[in-house]
């Protein structure tokens, strides 16, 4: 995404959130310490803008915040320079953060009667004129409840994930991450706090299988982050040690399922892929969550069909739903449905008379077409997330399962009806 793209998505953002939710909405670019804002900001906020001395306060205050969520994968809510509630999230196309989005001017219910004196005592140091300007505009700041400012908070999310510019999935990922990194912590926190004794890991496998024949996710994920707890005291963080432990792990349930009647060389297959995504793990935050996707798999194949368990047609068919996204061959076909690769090309095209690229297409086609109809995505993004080298093969394969390319049947949706029947 180029810079007039981007300036051109960010603006469409703050246009949204005035249209929506009447609220003002600043920019605040890392490299730039000139702001872009809507119409609705606060008269306060505005002459804050305004003033050098304040406005590279605001920069400070907003691009730090960015740098948070980004992290969290979530809406940053802290306080500004003024001692005002705001809210902030990371623009970051290409998972890269360009700068931050930001919603202030706010105060909760009883704050108001604080805010001249804080702001005395926070701009103690500028020329009074100016201080004096910025009391007489207290009066346009608002109060809000709590719940109010996270829906704004939502809100905002959303608007540049619609509008293309934050990747939903990318979000998603790190929040998961910084919600299983507090797991960890408190359960590592837990574990410093019992000097008597280093925690002892012999028996928690014979736990994990126990867990495992269960079924019990739940359980499960808590053990994992208090798994990781304790591997990260022993290895005192040591990313190649920990990754030693966590084959371990990995064998383990592999084992689980082989004994469970599952083919022997889809779950070894299975087994060194994941393995593979652990090598690539380059830290122990990346390293934990990594683990705990390879456990949730777990599960979810557990509460699908199967690899053992119905038709080698269904288990295909269900295979390439859940794996559409990934760079995936029939080798990797077959190994995942636990069938030889002529069995899966001999039922794919006796039951259906189709091959399993063919079948591939057409789901990942109807995953572009729910994409194309709800969101405001990019064509690079969409083919993306639907396991497309890149928007030019997307654009191909969508018109060879369509007859039209991505951006006509996206056209063609927001056509009149009358014109539609013409």
């Amino acid at each position: 995404m180029n810079n007039e793209e981007f300036q051109d998505k960010v603006k469409n953002v703050l246009r949204n959130i005035e249209e929506f939710t009447s609220q003002g909405a600043v920019y605040h670019d890392l490299d730039n310490p000139r702001s872009r804002q809507n119409s609705r900001v606060s008269d306060f906020c505005a002459l804050c803008l305004d003033q050098p001395a304040t406005a590279s306060l605001c920069h400070y205050t907003t691009c730090t915040a960015a740098m948070h969520s980004i992290s969290f994968g979530e809406p940053c809510f802290q306080r500004c320079w003024a001692g005002l509630l705001c809210m902030t999230i990371a623009l970051a196309p290409g998972k890269t953060c360009r700068g931050g989005l930001s919603l202030g001017g706010f105060y909760f219910e009883g704050e108001s009667l604080d805010l001249k004196d804080t702001l005395i005592q926070r701009l103690s140091h500028i020329r009074k004129p100016l201080l004096d300007n910025l009391i007489s505009r207290l009066p346009s700041l608002r109060e809000i409840p709590p719940n109010d400012l996270r829906g704004l908070g939502t809100f905002a999310l959303e608007c540049t994930f619609s509008n293309g510019i934050n990747s939903s999935v990318f979000f998603k990922r790190q929040n998961q991450k910084y919600i299983q990194q507090r797991q960890i912590a408190d359960a590592f926190a837990d574990l410093r706090l019992d000097t008597t004794k280093p925690p002892d890991i012999t028996g928690d496998m014979y736990e994990l299988v126990s867990l495992l024949n269960r079924s019990d996710r739940e359980a499960t994920i808590q053990f994992i982050s208090n798994y990781m707890a304790k591997l990260l005291l022993i290895c005192n963080w040591n990313l190649i040690k920990l990754k030693a432990h966590l084959r371990v792990l990995l064998s383990v349930m592999t084992s689980q399922e082989i004994l469970k009647g599952a083919d022997w060389t889809s779950e070894i297959s299975r087994e060194l892929r994941n393995v593979t995504k652990l090598e690539k793990a380059g830290t122990t935050e990346d390293c934990c969550y990594e683990v705990a996707e390879i456990v949730m798999e777990y599960f979810s194949k557990a509460d699908s069909s199967g690899s053992t368990r119905g038709t080698i047609t269904d288990r295909t068919i269900n295979w390439l739903q859940t794996h559409f996204h990934e760079d995936i061959n029939l080798t990797d076909v077959s190994r995942g449905v636990g069938a030889s690769v002529s069995s899966v090309v001999h039922h794919l095209n006796r039951n259906l008379g189709k091959t399993y690229k063919k079948i591939l297409a057409e789901v990942r086609a109807a995953e572009a077409k729910k994409l194309l109809a709800t969101t405001s995505l990019e064509l690079t993004e969409i083919a993306m997330r639907c396991g497309f080298y890149d928007q030019s093969h997307f654009t191909k394969a969508f018109k060879n399962a369509t007859n039209m390319t991505p951006g006509q049947f996206r056209h063609f949706l927001t056509l009149p009806k009358d014109e539609i029947l013409k």
